[in-house]
């Protein structure tokens, strides 16, 4: 039986694709004159802002600027941000039934404040693993290492819901299933990998009942 349930937040627990590119998009207009397609920044999805970024910084000074104004963008994109339907009634669900539940994210401490401590939805959850606490990030499974850690888990009682090929590698290094939240991810072939591919937040009880 499952009994450690870790999640991703952005395209998984919340929908923020629309603040996180349209922020990106209006950053790379204002700082680098820079009109840039939707589907060309579909890569920054589920990695760290700082290595989304990178590719336009001229040098370190350069990237720590271009982030530091791209936070004070996305908040202000942030009321179209919302949380996934049924998301919340899972989460609670979960709860009920003495399972752990862990986040794993490519936010920083602070972005994970700023941008998901509003939904009210911590109180669900055991541990956070954010970027600001491995060395290396999602694809790596450094991450979800750390989470297994935390709740002193096994993989083989585990399972890892994210939206992105990343989230993925990220669980098969770890030796965990990945059930794949269908409702924030974009098609690619390499999805045919995931364990489960969940069509609504509440198909996750029949993999774990």
């Amino acid at each position: 039986m499952l009994k450690n349930i870790l999640f991703d937040i952005d395209g998984t627990i919340t929908d923020t694709e629309y603040t996180i590119i349209k922020s990106f998009q209006a950053l790379l207009l204002q700082e680098k004159g820079l009109s840039v397609k939707d589907e060309d920044l579909y890569y920054i999805l589920g990695i760290p802002g700082e290595d989304g970024m990178r590719r336009f910084a001229d040098d370190e000074n350069d990237l720590n600027d271009l982030l530091e104004k791209w936070r004070i963008l996305i908040a202000q994109y942030s009321n179209y941000s919302t949380v996934f339907d049924g998301m919340e009634e899972l989460l609670s669900n979960l709860n009920k039934d003495n399972l752990n539940l862990g986040i794993i994210t490519s936010k920083t401490h602070q972005e994970l404040k700023n941008d998901f401590e509003r939904f009210n939805l911590n109180k669900y959850f055991d541990i956070f693993v954010t970027a600001s606490d491995t060395k290396k990030h999602k694809p790596n499974p450094d991450p979800i290492l750390k989470a297994l850690d935390l709740l002193d888990a096994k993989p083989d009682n585990s399972i890892y819901i994210g939206d992105s090929i990343y989230d993925m590698r990220c669980a098969h290094g770890a030796n965990l299933p990945f059930a794949l939240a269908t409702w924030g991810a974009k098609n690619n072939p390499e999805f045919e990998q995931a364990e489960y591919k969940l069509k609504s937040p509440d198909s996750l009880m029949k993999i774990i009942l």
